[in-house]
């Protein structure tokens, strides 16, 4: 006769076996139906890229234990893939369009054991596609719209067992339905209720029926409900709106919708179907708009976001009656409102983000009561925000997004209480987010979609199982230290219904295990034997001897050995006859795990560098290259450059090496032509200067001159003086001139030269009057004049005649002609002023206050213009000014008035031009003409 367990049962185990029972039936501890466990790839798609787009949602769905989902390997394109978990079982589902492109499938539904989809294959465009999860089951359902552009579905919606979509037919757009068989797959109705149709907005599954929100377009846009049958195919209006009903939502046998009305504004309103049964619910904000949105069935009961003054936009919950819709609770008291969001209903509660008194957005959960409605966990302390989103039911754990100081956008779990609501994984460690999306339940497994430290987006998949849950929060993984002791420390969790016994902590992998101190949170401290890579591992087991499957483990790298290297100099050159000189590194880091052999000159494993003259001034830390190029301090001598190796541990070790500057028997020369600073217009550049051996002696052979900032080198004729035409290119700009001598022995190190500007582009200029006077405005090519008027911009001078010279000035003292010279000699001629009767210029104006935009801003285009007053609308002018002679006056821009007010009294005429201009209390002699303009007098006379 076969005895279960003979093998592993024990007198003791047998005793611990009857005190459990015993303990059972004092106490009876409910255990949960299933508990997190830790993440992990099943299978690397795409080891170059991202094997899911990280930019679309809701890609994963369920069927039979598995998900079906749109992935690419980087071959085949984007196609359906299927997934149990396991790598063998993470499969190419099938190459519907072979290729690098891909068929994009995409808005993926489960419909009668089945999913839908649309894609494309060769010679069709995005249509209906099915699949049952395996190859010869995936095929397209229907070509509605035959050849490349397809029918392109849209709006998949699930009544019953039926799916209906939208689709691009030959003929236009038509409402079309499906039960997952090509047969089934038909035009629904040709939808032309009486009234017509523009447009369709949305689709929404309630009371069994297919419910549309349509709009027609005319002089107003209305928008209707409808109702379509899938059992007799029949459609029905349900009512009709002057503004669109948005959030359609169904619960308890009704849909709930927002909509403006007058004279409520937004606010939340319900449908049975029929049009005597559509209503507002309630009026939230009296005289405003509550504007619901959020909304979520939870238990036959709608809960959404709503605000009003007195609590701001909080939380609210109905029951489709307006004594039945109610605040459920004012989390953040006051008018700011705590902006509830992301709401989802799990057990008889409803979860959501809230902003609470003194804290940023964090998790809440509410059992539809205000006593029953909490904060569920501060994930990010104080003020900041941790921003739970995609929460999703999975299993008795709700799983979400959220992040802290310490975490970027990480996957975390609750069942509801503060002990039970951790952190799942740090999958992108540090700071950056995973940005986890479309979690999904599949048997007893929950995938989803993120990112890892290998910065590709791709499927993760996490038991979901009864076990506790232990998570190594420091040191991170891939950490490097220099000592051999380490402080590992972690938290823990259990949602077996029993409490944590004691965690264990693994550094070789499992192999060996101790304990650690502490149960939910724990440490222990690791002494290291030697150098190595170290694999960390914690496991937690509770009360009833549940062991936790320990999770993927922590790389720690312990390295306490200093890297190695040497420095030389100019290939270990005794002597230089020049500061700047090339330093060779041969480094090593000696950290574990780096093999080094076989290259030389080398930088072997991840080091920094930094070097310096002296040990005390350093350049700042680099990464290490094989060669660097470096300046020795001043001075002939011993010099001795420092370089100091740094590893990712922080092991740090210093080097050197010397050489003897002397710059004794080095050449030097100098430009004595042009001089920095100056500019030509020409196409070649004369350069010319000295040259001298250095003190000990020497012949210089050869001077070589650089336009282009020792790019390019020339040779000079002669020597200790030598000169040099050189070809300018045509672009203008500022170039640099470098010279550099050369004996026998030794080459010049260039200074820093001389830099000189090229400019074939004349000055520009203007001659008007300005308050009477004329006045030059000019700039030299390269020269911004700011908005000041009038500028001399840049080096310009000035002649009457072209002969005699001298520095530009605003005034010139003469209505033209005139000279204008740059100082690469481009020269621009001015005949003559714009006006050349000094007795028409504008008048002399006394202004109560300053009018920045007449009279700084646009006063040169004013006189340019030939206009004697411009005004800018809509200001308004107090002025005081009297004229012999005519008074022209520009106005704003059309429909504005540019006003003139004060006293003014003008011996002519008044012309005005352009746009809109009023004028108070004048007094002319004259006529008033207006060309082009709108004038407005006030207190005016005319003689």
């Amino acid at each position: 006769m076969e005895i279960p367990f003979t093998a592993t049962r024990t007198i003791a185990s047998k005793l611990l076996q009857l005190i459990r029972v015993c303990l059972f039936l004092l106490l009876v501890i409910p255990v949960h139906a299933g508990a997190a466990g830790h993440p992990y790839v099943p299978r690397e798609i795409n080891s170059a890229g991202n094997s899911i787009d990280p930019y679309k949602v809701n890609q994963l769905v369920a069927i039979e234990g598995s998900v079906v989902f749109p992935a690419g390997d980087g071959a085949t394109g984007t196609e359906l893939w299927k997934s149990d978990g396991t790598a063998e079982g993470t499969v190419l589902m099938k190459d519907i369009l072979p290729g690098p492109e891909g068929s994009n499938p995409s808005g993926l539904i489960r419909l009668n054991g089945k999913i839908v989809f649309r894609a494309a294959d060769t010679g069709h465009g995005m249509e209906p596609w099915v699949t049952d999860g395996t190859p010869e089951g995936t095929y397209m359902l229907a070509d509605i719209n035959p050849g490349a552009t397809g029918s392109n579905p849209v709006r998949f919606t699930v009544v019953g067992d039926v799916l209906y979509f939208g689709a691009t037919t030959p003929t236009g757009n038509k409402l079309f339905r499906t039960d997952g068989t090509p047969a089934g797959t038909r035009i629904a109705t040709e939808f032309t209720p009486t009234g017509g149709v523009s447009g369709i907005d949305s689709f929404t599954s309630g009371h069994g029926k297919l419910l549309v929100a349509s709009y027609l377009s005319g002089i107003t846009r209305t928008w209707t409900i409808w109702s379509v049958d899938p059992v007799i195919g029949t459609t029905d209006r349900i009512s009709s709106f002057l503004s669109q009903p948005k959030n359609m939502t169904p619960c308890g046998g009704r849909t709930f919708f927002s909509l403006s009305s007058e004279p409520y504004g937004e606010e939340l309103w319900v449908t049975d179907g029929s049009e005597s049964g559509t209503v507002m619910v309630k009026d939230i904000y009296a005289g405003g708009s509550s504007s619901p949105s959020g909304l979520h069935c939870g238990d036959s009961t709608l809960y959404f976001s709503a605000g009003e003054p007195s609590s701001g936009t909080e939380l609210w919950k109905s029951d489709g009656t307006g004594a039945g819709t109610i605040l459920v609770k004012d989390i953040n008291p006051g008018a700011p409102g705590s902006y509830p969001w992301g709401i989802k209903a799990m057990n008889g509660r409803v979860f959501f983000s809230a902003s609470g008194p003194g804290t940023g957005s964090e998790l809440w959960v509410s059992d539809g009561s205000d006593t029953g409605t909490s904060m569920v966990k501060e994930i990010s302390p104080g003020s900041g925000s941790s921003y739970p989103g995609d929460l999703t039911v999975a299993g008795s754990l709700l799983a979400f997004t959220a992040s802290n100081a310490v975490h970027g956008e990480e996957v975390w779990v609750t069942d509801g209480t503060t002990e039970t609501t951790f952190l799942l994984a740090d999958l992108n460690p540090g700071s950056s987010h995973s940005a986890a999306r479309s979690f999904t339940q599949a048997g007893d497994t929950l995938f989803f979609s993120a990112y890892d430290g290998s910065g590709r987006y791709k499927l993760f998949a996490a038991a979901l199982a009864p076990a506790p849950h232990s998570l190594i929060l420091s040191p991170s993984t891939g950490v490097v230290v220099s000592s051999p002791t380490v402080l590992i420390t972690g938290e823990s969790h259990t949602d077996t219904g029993k409490p944590l016994a004691f965690i264990e902590v693994s550094t070789d992998n499992g192999i060996s295990w101790n304990s650690a101190g502490g149960t939910a949170a724990w440490s222990y401290t690791f002494q290291a034997s030697a150098d190595g890579i170290y694999t960390l591992l914690a496991r937690g087991t509770d009360a009833a001897g549940t062991e936790e499957i320990p999770g993927p483990g922590i790389r720690l790298t312990v390295d306490t050995a200093p890297p190695a290297g040497t420095v030389r100099i100019d290939n270990d050159a005794a002597t230089t006859s020049s500061t700047g000189v090339l330093i060779s590194i041969h480094a090593t880091a000696q950290d574990p795990g780096v093999s080094c052999s076989g290259i030389y000159p080398r930088i072997c494993g991840e080091l920094f560098i930094r070097f310096s003259n002296d040990a005390t001034v350093w350049s700042d830390w680099e990464p290490a290259q094989p060669e660097r190029n470096w300046t020795l301090s001043t001075g002939d001598g011993e010099k001795t450059i420092y370089a100091e190796l740094r590893d990712l541990a922080g092991n740090t070790a210093l080097f050197g090496d010397t050489i003897i500057l002397d710059t004794s028997d080095v050449p030097t020369s100098t430009i004595t032509s042009p001089g920095t600073g100056s500019a030509t217009n020409g196409s070649v550049l004369s350069v010319s200067g000295t040259a001298s051996p250095g003190p000990a002696g020497g012949t210089v052979v050869l001077v070589e001159v650089s336009v282009d900032d020792g790019t390019t080198w020339y040779a000079a004729a002669g020597t200790s003086m030598w000169t040099i035409d050189i070809p300018l290119s045509n672009q203008e700009g500022s170039y640099t001139i470098r010279s550099r001598a050369s004996t026998d022995l030794h080459v010049e190190t260039p200074g820093t030269g001389v830099t000189i500007r090229v400019d074939r582009t004349p000055p520009q200029g203007t001659l008007a009057l300005y308050y009477g006077e004329w006045t030059l405005n000019a700039a030299d090519n390269g020269h911004t004049c700011f908005l000041v008027y009038p500028s001399i911009c840049g080096p310009v001078e000035m002649s009457r005649d072209g002969s005699e010279w001298q520095q530009a000035t605003t005034r010139p003292g003469t209505g033209g002609p005139l000279w204008l010279r740059d100082n690469a000699g481009n020269l621009s001629h001015i005949p003559a002023g714009r006006y050349d009767n000094s007795n028409g210029g504008p008048v002399m104006v006394e202004r109560s206050v300053p009018v920045y935009y007449s009279f700084l801003q646009h006063a040169y285009g004013a006189a340019e213009e030939g206009d004697l007053i411009k005004l800018s609308a809509p200001l308004a002018e107090s002025i005081i000014f009297s004229r012999t002679t005519s008074l022209t006056i520009r106005g704003g821009y059309a429909g504005n008035y540019g006003a003139i007010l004060g006293t003014t009294a003008i011996t002519g005429s008044v012309r005005v031009l352009a746009g809109s201009t009023a004028i108070e209390n004048v007094e002319v002699s004259g006529t008033i003409t207006v060309e082009g303009g709108n004038l407005a007098l006030s207190s005016v006379s005319v003689r």
